[in-house]
């Protein structure tokens, strides 16, 4: 039997994805339920999340 032990796990704060890496994860997750269209108007919002208003538009695209 092998074990290891991970201090900082990829993707946790002291190790983070890169924005390409945290992108292919959002596509990877959200390709069996939203359209190569959805994904990129969802991931632009999230990117500019801060600026919005409300979160209303990004709920109302991942909702289908």
């Amino acid at each position: 039997t092998y074990e290891a032990t991970v201090d900082h796990a990829r993707g946790s704060i002291e190790k983070p994805l890169s924005d390409a890496e945290l992108e292919a994860k959002v596509y990877a997750l959200a390709s069996g339920s939203l359209s190569t269209t959805n994904i990129e108007q969802c991931l632009a919002m999230l990117w500019q999340l801060q600026n919005m208003p409300t979160i209303h538009p990004l709920m109302t695209l991942v909702s289908g």
